[in-house]
């Protein structure tokens, strides 16, 4: 078994394992780049990378307290998405769309996902790794299932029992709690998996849940691997991943119009 030297390697792995072969020079996309991490691996791999985020929201990366993001903002290679959102990336340009614990931060699912299938060539495909909403601890306040449970008196207890992320030490339990509620309502959306998996099927072909072509790839999950319904055990309480093609298929439907809001944490 191959061994991945970093992320991107993980990404690469796991889509020929699936049948599709990166080359030099397939343009790249990195659906909430942040500060690029994962563009500069792929540009060191011979693709033709790019990323995009809402650099300008509360919640978004910044390209100018980092060298290498500051770096790839000038060669073109971080954009800004658009305000109303929309990609900066012309029809049919993008060969994978790539994203890494983005779609949480995702409020308007099918604006997000025709946006992608819009900028994606036929025969393009995506990979994409998220959150299980029934992670037990909650990844950016870490407070225990507050992606699903998250009553005030919850994250009241939380709070007073210590528990702060990186950004929060030396605040006090009211200013947390406040802090939290906020995040968890405009910044973060856990949707059903069937639901994920439907909002994706109106727009793309061959959608699945895969993983199972992750875990040979991963470092402590690994052993799951080889457990009769690991692969399931790591999607429901840990990550999951989605692949699909961009099939020659209609344009979806449109939907009602919504007030569109995505959130990428610091």
């Amino acid at each position: 078994m191959v061994r991945p030297a970093n992320r991107f390697d993980v990404y690469r792995l796991m889509l020929a394992d699936l049948g599709f072969t990166l080359q030099p020079h397939m343009k790249v996309l990195d659906f909430g780049a942040g500060e690029g991490e994962l563009v500069s691996l792929a540009l060191a791999q011979g693709m033709d990378a790019y990323g995009c985020d809402l650099y300008d929201l509360k919640y978004s990366y910044t390209l100018d307290r980092d060298a290498r993001a500051s770096a790839l903002r000038d060669q073109g290679r971080l954009r800004r998405i658009a305000s109303p959102y929309r990609l900066p990336f012309e029809d049919g340009s993008i060969d994978v769309v790539i994203s890494d614990q983005v779609f949480e931060h995702v409020m308007n699912y099918p604006q997000a996902i025709e946006e992608l299938r819009r900028v994606m060539r036929v025969g393009g495909v995506f990979l994409h790794a998220f959150p299980s909403r029934y992670r037990v601890i909650e990844g950016h306040i870490y407070v225990p299932m507050s992606s699903i449970f998250r009553p005030r008196w919850w994250l009241w207890l939380w709070a007073l029992l210590g528990v702060r992320n990186g950004f929060q030490h030396g605040m006090s339990a009211k200013e947390v709690v406040e802090k939290n509620a906020h995040f968890l309502k405009h910044g973060t959306n856990y949707p059903p998996t069937r639901q994920v998996k439907r909002e994706f099927a109106r727009c793309f072909g061959q959608v699945e849940f895969v993983e199972r072509k992750f875990l040979p790839y991963s470092n402590r999950p690994r052993a799951l691997a080889k457990v009769p319904f690991g692969p399931a055990l790591y999607g429901f309480l840990g990550s999951r991943f989605l692949y699909g093609v961009r099939a020659a298929m209609p344009a979806p439907a449109p939907r009602a119009a919504h007030l569109s809001s995505m959130l990428r944490t610091s």
